[in-house]
């Protein structure tokens, strides 16, 4: 997965964690690790699967397609998630 591909994902995984309310220390508490590495995956700073099969198992798949369709994220949200921490 190249760097704008991991831009991404992270940005979609951000989204759908912000429209739940769930915090980046929910994940955290979670997966049994720290808050930096869930905000590192959100930015595209790790590929860390063991967040993504998270947001999946917690129903991101199909809040995506509720909310996307057929379309994608663009480069300016990824820009924006990026901007922020929590």
């Amino acid at each position: 997965m190249n760097r704008i591909e991991t831009a991404r994902l992270g940005a979609i995984c951000a989204k759908f964690r912000r429209s739940k309310k769930i915090t980046q220390e929910q994940i955290a508490d979670d997966l049994g690790c720290t808050v930096k590495a869930v905000s590192h995956f959100e930015h595209g700073r790790s590929t860390n699967m063991m967040f993504l099969l998270w947001y999946f198992a917690h129903g991101m798949l199909e809040w995506y397609y509720h909310e996307y369709g057929e379309g994608d994220v663009n480069g300016e949200e990824v820009r924006s998630v990026q901007g922020e921490d929590s």
